[in-house]
């Protein structure tokens, strides 16, 4: 049988006060059908992170309904577990009407104590969902004895995955589906902590003697130890620090004897994540770079030795999606170096004295510094009172 693996949709998303609705849209709507269609997928799989939020806008559910609509009407079933961004309640609310249609959805841990087995016109499969969990709440549904299981994530979801193996009929596929940080993986960056406090890993041993496993929450496409265990990635990028990924579908064969195949479908996305850096009337007059990404959301790392008046408004008319701007260097000479780790210790008229300079392109007369040195020394005296 042939499945889709993906992840992390983290539908509506807020970036930089951007709403990604379209781009999110531009992505699930306009490809992953056409994925599916062209691929001969037979059943979908989402690993966490559906929602960006507990409490998703309108417009994001409205989204996954949409989505949800269409893979009814095309008989693909869908197999879905909550992620940390998610509220599992709400996602799993009406699972059982849903279930009917062929969408599968688990929110927690007591709803995953034995395997799902799905029998397809291909042969049968059993479904080991994983959906996000702390430590106590697995040590609650499984009815653990042992303290230790209680705070430590590790133990906990290997106790976990035992419990869902016992129930896999013998020589029977598997696909465990699950949404946590696996040790050995390496993080984009924009991925929040699982756990505070405690270890909030889990060891790759703890899927060994599942066929495949579908992993959620690394936002980069990876394996975690073995091929068989392995990140989907995010569909889109989230953050500047995924600018170099390479997102796709992660198509997964596997046959009756168990035997697993992988292979890869690029995602095409509406606008990509670019970092440009330079002095600002540089970038503004680069004519070549200007054209090649008017349509992508630009961070970019200005060179200038201080920083530009209006530059934000400035860069926008040549990069209408310009969505950050960050000082790289701010050097004033060797006499006079100011890093932009040694602003941050700068008292507040320091401060002043060098936002008076960047907008006036010199710096404070002697009887401006004076007058400046008099309105401080009246406000210090105010703030003693």
């Amino acid at each position: 049988m042939r499945l889709l693996h993906t992840a992390d949709w983290h539908l509506g998303r807020i970036f930089y006060g951007h709403h990604l609705t379209q781009d999110q849209a531009y992505v699930l709507e306009g490809q992953l059908f056409s994925v599916i269609k062209d691929q001969a997928i037979d059943g979908l799989v989402i690993a966490g992170d559906i929602f960006d939020r507990p409490l998703p806008s309108l417009e994001a559910v409205q989204l996954w309904d949409r989505i949800l609509t269409r893979l009814a009407a095309m008989k693909v079933p869908v197999f879905v577990i909550a992620g940390n961004h998610d509220s599992a309640a709400r996602l799993a609310a009406g699972r059982a009407f849903y279930g009917a249609e062929g969408v599968h959805i688990w929110g927690t841990p007591d709803q995953c104590l034995e395997p799902y087995i799905w029998e397809s016109p291909k042969g049968s499969i059993a479904i080991c969902p994983m959906p996000y969990a702390e430590a106590r709440t697995v040590y609650d549904a499984l009815d653990l004895e042992e303290e230790a299981y209680k705070n430590d994530l590790n133990e906990s979801y290997h106790a976990w995955a035992d419990r869902l193996r016992q129930g896999i009929p013998d020589g029977m596929p598997s696909l465990a589906i699950c949404h946590a940080f696996v040790a050995g993986a390496i993080s984009a960056g924009s991925e929040r902590p699982l756990s505070v406090g405690g270890t909030d890993y889990v060891q790759p041993k703890a899927f060994a003697g599942f066929t495949y496993t579908a992993l959620g929450h690394i936002h980069n496409g990876q394996q975690a130890g073995v091929e068989s265990i392995r990140y989907s990635g995010s569909p889109l990028k989230y953050s500047f620090d995924e600018c170099h990924h390479k997102k796709a579908f992660t198509i997964v064969d596997i046959d009756e004897k168990g035997h697993l195949s992988l292979s890869f479908i690029p995602v095409e996305t509406k606008r990509d994540l670019v970092i440009i850096e330079g002095a600002l009337e540089d970038l503004l007059n680069d004519q070549n770079r200007r054209r090649d990404h008017e349509g992508d959301y630009v961070l970019a790392r200005l060179t200038d030795a201080l920083p530009p008046q209006d530059g934000m408004a400035r860069l926008r008319k040549a990069y209408p999606y310009a969505l950050a701007l960050e000082m790289l260097d701010l050097d004033q000479g060797p006499e006079d170096e100011i890093t932009i780790g040694a602003y941050r210790h700068l008292e507040a008229r320091q401060l002043f004295a060098q936002f008076a300079k960047a907008v006036w392109d010199r710096d404070l007369e002697p009887d401006e510094r004076a007058y400046m040195d008099t309105l401080w020394a009246d406000l210090e005296k105010e703030d003693q009172v």
